[in-house]
């Protein structure tokens, strides 16, 4: 009766949801879904020589970048994609395992997932290059109303060395390949994972059909930085004459990154921001004066300063964020770009949870301010909601003070 259910589950993402609504897509889950039929970790048996015969491809893999890796310690993001460039020379699918790079070969991949659309068995595999230079195999099997795929993982030792360090082969509950070119699945999955992968629960979003470069920059420069966790800067609906519920409070820390490079310090926070640092920091991301800034955010007058705090665990503003995929950019005549941005949610299976579109005003010196944010749905369809800092909770924190 289990395996049952699992290949109607299975028949329905391969018939296709991508062009429903997130709620709709949840709503069909929901329905088809009991605790019953989703096993959190189920491994599946792997013959000997299928162990063998993959062992064998992955090192050989890996040794076609081994002179590279050696010279490059230290893997840089133009580094995997470099790693990324090699693999595809042998004519096999590759990418990276944060969807940073354009896939090589992705046709072999494409015919897989429209012959799996079309209830044919089939395999195919996939290359994946994780974040520290090593190599992950995924070996998708269909075959009847059944989905599995068999991971393989290869690091470098401390000799420098490609040496497997983890091998399973799980089931596929769920499977959608969409109109944009996403391949959508969630496996069943071990909570030791390996270094690089498995992050999301079993969730992963592998883009297939290659992306604009201009587009990823623009996401890097623009979007990236400061997401959807923690902020509601591309979760709300504002602009230069209407700020709306635009929180700079969340924002400062998003904002300083943007800048810096690197994080704040906790320790320097602990009574708040000075005025002149917060309102300089807001000042160099819109044009916006100070007193509009004193106007839009939370301020102590008796600190004489801006409220500030690290958010608890409890107090995040999703558990497991989407990530922002910029898929046009609009130029404006009057120096402004309007970038349309997709939030990539796996946990979601969908590659499209929410579009927005963010507008930016272009500087001299490189510099650039946001001029507005508009979504395509209405806040309360973006799920969970954000939860903006407020006086109340601060009183918590500064109430010695």
């Amino acid at each position: 009766m289990k395996r049952l259910k699992r290949m109607i589950i299975l028949l329905v993402c391969l018939t296709g949801c991508s062009g429903l609504s997130l709620q709709e897509n949840e709503a069909i889950l929901e329905e088809q879904y009991t605790e019953e039929i989703q096993p959190e970790y189920v491994k599946l048996p792997m013959s000997e020589e299928e162990k063998r015969i993959c062992s064998e491809e992955v090192l050989e893999i890996a040794n076609l970048y081994r002179v590279f890796y050696r010279s490059n310690p230290f893997i840089s993001e133009e580094q995997i994609k470099e790693i990324v460039e090699i693999v595809g020379e042998a004519g096999i699918p590759v990418t990276d395992s944060d969807n940073k790079v354009n896939m090589k070969n992705p046709q072999i991949i494409e015919s897989f997932c429209k012959e799996v659309e079309a209830g044919e068995d089939t395999k195919a595999t996939l290359y994946r290059v994780t974040i520290d230079g090593g190599i992950v195999r995924l070996d998708f099997n269909k075959e009847e109303d059944s989905m599995s795929v068999m991971q393989t993982v290869v690091s470098w030792n401390e000799s420098k060395e490609p040496e497997i360090t983890y091998m399973e082969k799980f089931i596929i509950y769920q499977w959608q390949y969409t109109r944009k070119g996403y391949l959508l699945y969630k496996r069943s999955y071990e909570s030791l994972a390996p270094f690089g992968m498995d992050y999301n629960d079993g969730y992963e979003a592998i883009r297939v059909i290659p992306l604009r470069d201009e587009y990823r920059q623009l996401c890097k420069k623009y979007i990236e930085s400061i997401g959807y966790e923690n902020n509601n800067l591309f979760l709300t609906n504002w602009n230069e004459n209407d700020l709306g519920g635009l929180q700079f409070n969340d924002l400062f820390e998003k904002l300083y990154y943007l800048k810096t490079g690197h994080w704040i310090k906790l320790e320097d926070y602990t009574k708040g921001i000075e005025t002149e640092v917060f309102e300089e920091l807001i000042m160099t991301y819109f044009d916006i004066s100070k007193a509009e800034i004193r106007r839009n955010a939370l301020y102590d007058e008796v600190l004489k300063k801006y409220i500030w705090y690290s958010r608890s665990a409890g107090e995040y503003t999703f558990q497991t964020p989407p990530l922002p995929e910029v898929i046009d950019c609009i130029k404006h005549q009057d120096g402004t770009l309007t970038l349309v941005v997709d939030a990539i949610w796996p946990q979601h299976s969908t590659d499209s949870a929410f579009t927005h579109e963010v507008t930016i005003r272009l500087k001299e010196q490189g510099r650039f301010v946001y001029v507005s944010n508009s979504l395509k749905a209405s806040e309360e369809d973006i799920y969970p909601a954000y939860i903006p800092r407020t006086k109340e909770d601060s009183t918590i924190i500064y109430k010695n003070e």
